[in-house]
């Protein structure tokens, strides 16, 4: 009997112990991992990396796009207006700094050419042949992440599948960018026709108006990468939507800053290369500038969807 009371003692005493051990042992703690996004120079470079990768395809790409917008939708006998215009301008002045003046002023309306079309008609050309070649893009950086170049034939054929999707997606950006609309025009109106007098009324605009941009900065910061995950198999547009939100969740102010960093930078380096061309070769600046945009067109698709990928 004593043999068998120190047995149930010490079962009664193991119990204790183990659920004393289960009360106090410490929960293991959550690790959350930070996911390391490279810097915009490094982006910048992976971007190139890229396009070299896929440069026959792209090249054949931007060529037929320029060829397509040259014909269907931009003014081709503006073209040589605006550069004989310049060549004559500058011809005749002496001096290096009105040269560059005579450059910068031209340089808005050498813009206006290139961007410009013949009609109402050639806008609507011009927005479905953006959808075409965006997509035709979008195809040729995700295979060369893959290693694998696309030949220009199977390039066409495999991008226009999700089409109607992107093209929604496209819709919905559109509407998120009518506060930057709406900010640029209210600023612009209200300022230059001097609506608001008094210093009290100006600094409630320019509140009113640098509230409604950086809405609509937040709202295409969280949409921008829709545009990638949309072209995903079986992907529906709201869904690519709601999947760039949960990707760029709490890494908001980063991912503008990055794109911010690539805008800014592009539009520096094209204004200046821009500037060159106009200055030193008006004949062609025209045709030469309609290729850069276009080139640019590639890399800020290229430099996205590195920076998609690193938020993954």
């Amino acid at each position: 009997m004593p043999k068998q009371k120190t047995s149930s003692s010490k079962k009664t005493f193991s119990k204790k112990t183990t659920a004393t051990a289960r009360i106090t042992r410490p929960k293991p703690k959550k690790i959350k991992y930070q996911i390391v996004i490279s810097s915009s120079w490094s982006l910048f470079k992976n971007s190139l990396k890229t396009i070299e990768f896929q440069k026959k395809f792209l090249g054949f790409a931007v060529v037929a796009y320029a060829l397509l917008s040259a014909v269907l939708v931009v003014n081709i006998s503006s073209f040589d207006k605006v550069s004989h215009v310049k060549s004559t301008y500058v011809h005749g002045l002496l001096t290096i700094g009105k040269n560059l003046s005579a450059s910068l002023s031209t340089l808005g309306s050498l813009g206006g050419t290139v961007g410009g079309s013949n009609s109402s008609a050639s806008s609507v050309i011009q927005f479905f042949l953006f959808i075409l070649f965006s997509l035709m893009f979008i195809k040729a950086i995700r295979e060369a992440s893959r290693s694998r170049k696309l030949k220009f034939s199977e390039g066409i054929y495999a991008s226009c599948y999700p089409i109607i999707q992107f093209l929604l997606v496209v819709i919905i950006l559109a509407l998120e960018s009518l506060p930057i609309i709406f900010a640029a025009y209210f600023f612009n109106t209200i300022f230059s026709n001097g609506i608001a007098p008094s210093w009290i009324e100006r600094t409630i605009w320019t509140i009113v108006c640098t509230a409604f941009l950086l809405f609509g900065i937040y709202l295409l910061i969280s949409s921008i990468f829709s545009l990638f995950i949309v072209t995903l198999p079986n992907m529906r547009p709201w869904a690519s939507i709601k999947s760039s939100w949960k990707l760029v969740k709490s890494r908001r102010l980063l991912v503008a800053r990055k794109i911010i960093t690539m805008i800014i930078s592009l539009f520096i380096g094209l204004g200046i290369l821009a500037l060159i061309l106009v200055w030193l070769l008006p004949v062609i600046s025209a045709w030469v500038l309609l290729i850069l945009g276009l080139m640019s067109f590639v890399l800020v698709y290229t430099y996205l969807y590195s920076l998609y990928r690193e938020l993954l």
